[in-house]
């Protein structure tokens, strides 16, 4: 579902979906850049809020895709 003003909602499945995607492709090389935490931070609050479904949703994605690797983040 989308609210009235067309940003996507943590309440719709393919926005979770979506994010998922994204968040996989960000960190596909173990390293996220300014410009992926730019983009991860526009999708999660496209609607102006945060949700514990979205930040759940990140968490999952990032400890499947790096298990027990740490997450490295390239400088601004």
């Amino acid at each position: 579902m989308t609210s009235s003003t067309n940003f996507p909602t943590a309440d719709d499945p393919k926005h979770l979906e979506r994010l998922k995607a994204l968040a996989k492709n960000a960190i596909a090389d173990g390293q996220l850049s300014v410009d992926e935490r730019q983009a991860l931070r526009q999708a999660l609050f496209a609607d102006g809020k945060l949700t514990a479904e979205e930040i759940e949703v990140i968490r999952a994605t990032f400890r499947e895709k790096l298990g027990d690797h740490q997450l490295k983040f390239e400088e601004f």
